[in-house]
């Protein structure tokens, strides 16, 4: 039979090896049985990939689990760690990622479809997104759970002990979701601290560490599991292996208990309430980017608004979700004067005689064409006291990089369906109102800013005594990704001990006090409004994440990027040192 000579790795029958890297003999039957072999080795982990991403998105906030499952995500990631365990090569690792955030991204973020008419973009752009990190990603926890793997090595079964290896597992991930967190591409979705967001005295580490602590614990829970049940070898660990791996998993539970106890002992420790005031939430359940509704939309805000007036009495303020308005409303107060034709929105400005926060265009400068997705106060004359400009702009939605060049802008426009972008703000602006002789100050961040610490810590740095977030998801037509809106949100109050105002379309809309702990709420896709007293939290002192900020993930990413440094420095010194070894022999 005809022989081929065949250049790549493969795996001995018993799996007890692997060959060198070169050129072999063989022929098409031993060729193909082989590559079988391999296909079947990587079988294996490649289900365990896509069976972790299956848990983990389950143990995020999803259509069954509105609040995810505290109970799946200590375990979620443990096939897919074990799977990494399993391989033995950076390019099998990169595939094992690739899996593992096709399945998750999928499964948890399926509502992307319905973002407009360019859905398939967002859907299809996040998922090769998460994809392409995965597949960086993985090869460095591979090369953290063994003690002699690189990034340019293939390994033998037996190398798979490493000494701290799920404390640098858990560390790396954490660095990992910073680094996802951050910059243009940034997106906080699916952290592993949102697993565990609906126990009450976990998510009060975050006064301490931002959602990173509660990260860490929950992957460092994950690999300590998978330590207990992975071997070095085959078969099972022998007794000294067994009792280290045990170790690591009463460390990870001593560590959540600890978690736990500090929460429940600040949840008995009330943040000192200065004052309240009334507010009114609209929720709408009106799709804004829907052509020809914009009078329609309008008339149902200020009917629900007057309806929550004439229940309750006039409130302190008022509050609409993003972009109600549709037109810059400083240059189109003529506009609004006669629109809606029924019932002019200036002529229910005076009526109300409240401050109304709502999002609106702004535009830039007054001669230019460049508009920010802002929020306005507009006080009962009809003038505007304050605005602010949203900073976090989601990537190639509201800002496409190079939109400057005309290509560029025909491309999104012809092809994807995208006919303009924002300008982001530059500045954490405040909005101030009176209420039973006090003065308040509160930040706007719009949309999904709210998932970001950094953003809402700027704003809490800049004095803000509140936060009140206007969202418009009603494109999403998902409870679930309402729901893990809210959850990312959710820690903003525990971080800078400030209460959170969510104003939103169609949900998630909700009131949260300095705990994390609703006061009260709207139920999802609803037209409806909230009437509210807004406790006023001023908290004796700074908190510390707020005082350090992301100082945890930070020195995590010190600490495996000198671990990995140490490893090339060491491999590279035992190399010379053979090579020297094997000279002196000959």
């Amino acid at each position: 039979m005809e022989k081929f000579q065949v250049f790549f790795f493969y795996f001995d029958p018993n799996c007890s090896k692997i060959a060198p890297s070169g050129l072999f003999d063989g022929s098409v039957s031993d060729i193909t049985r082989r590559f079988v072999y391999h296909l079947h080795g990587m079988s294996t982990s490649l289900l365990l990939a896509a069976f972790s991403g299956f848990l983990y998105s389950v143990s995020l906030p999803n259509e069954l689990l509105p609040f995810g499952s505290p109970l799946i995500g200590p375990i979620a990631v443990v096939p897919v760690f074990l799977a990494v365990v399993r391989v033995r090569s950076i390019r099998h690792a990169a595939t094992v990622g690739v899996v593992f955030g096709v399945v998750s991204t999928l499964l948890s973020n399926y509502w992307l479809m319905f973002f407009g008419e360019f859905s398939v973009w967002t859907i299809g752009g996040v998922t090769v997104g998460y994809a392409a990190y995965n597949a960086l990603f993985f090869p460095f926890l591979w090369v953290i759970s063994s003690p002699k793997a690189s990034l340019t090595t293939v390994l033998s079964s037996r190398d798979r002990v490493l000494p701290y290896r799920p404390v640098l597992i858990a560390a790396a991930w954490v660095a990992y979701e910073l680094l996802k967190s951050r910059g243009f591409l940034a997106y906080p979705w699916g952290l592993a601290a949102y697993t565990v967001s609906s126990v009450q005295s976990l998510i009060q580490s975050g006064e301490l560490f931002g959602v990173w602590g509660l990260s860490f614990v929950v992957v460092f829970l994950n690999a300590s599991i998978l330590e207990f049940i992975s071997a070095p070898g085959t078969g099972f660990p022998d007794p000294k292996e067994r009792r280290r791996a045990l170790g690591y998993i009463v460390s990870a539970l001593a560590l959540v208990v600890t978690f736990a106890g500090f929460g429940m002992v600040r949840l008995r420790q009330e943040v000192p309430i200065v004052g309240e005031f009334t507010a009114v939430l609209i929720q709408p359940n009106t799709d804004s980017w829907e052509t020809g509704n914009e009078e329609s939309s309008l008339l149902v805000l200020q009917s629900l608004t007057r309806e929550a007036i004439i229940e309750h009495g006039r409130p302190d303020i008022v509050v609409w979700s993003e972009t109600s308005l549709r037109r810059p409303y400083p240059e189109n107060q003529e506009f609004f004067g006669r629109f809606p034709a029924r019932d002019p929105f200036t002529q229910f400005l005076r009526e109300i005689e409240t401050p109304l926060v709502t999002g609106a265009p702004w535009r830039v400068t007054p001669d230019a064409h460049d508009y920010m997705n802002a929020v306005i106060m507009i006080k009962p004359d009809g003038s505007v006291s304050e605005w602010y400009g949203k900073q976090q702009l989601v990537p190639f939605a509201e800002e496409i990089p190079f939109w400057e060049f005309s290509f560029v802008r025909e491309f999104f426009r012809s092809v994807v369906g995208i006919f303009g972008v924002w300008t982001p703000g530059n500045e954490s602006r405040l909005f101030g109102f009176s209420a039973d002789g006090h003065e308040y100050s509160f930040s706007a961040p719009i949309c999904f800013e709210d998932a970001f610490a950094n953003v809402v810590r700027r704003f809490d740095h800049a004095g803000a005594d509140l936060h009140v977030n206007l969202t418009n998801n009603s494109w999403s037509r998902t409870d679930s990704a309402q729901y893990q809106h809210f959850v990312a949100a959710l820690f903003r109050t525990v971080e800078t001990r400030r209460t959170l105002v969510r104003s939103t379309n169609s949900g998630f809309t909700v009131v949260l006090d300095a705990h994390g702990r609703t006061i009260d709420s709207l139920p999802m896709f609803t037209a409806a409004y909230l009437h509210v007293t807004v406790p006023v939290h001023a908290p004796s002192h700074r908190t510390v994440y707020s005082a350090t900020g992301d100082i945890v993930p930070i020195l995590f990413l010190i600490l495996v990027t000198v671990f990995l440094v140490a490893r090339v420095h060491t491999r590279d010194r035992h190399h010379r040192l053979d090579r020297a070894d094997d000279a002196a022999g000959d």
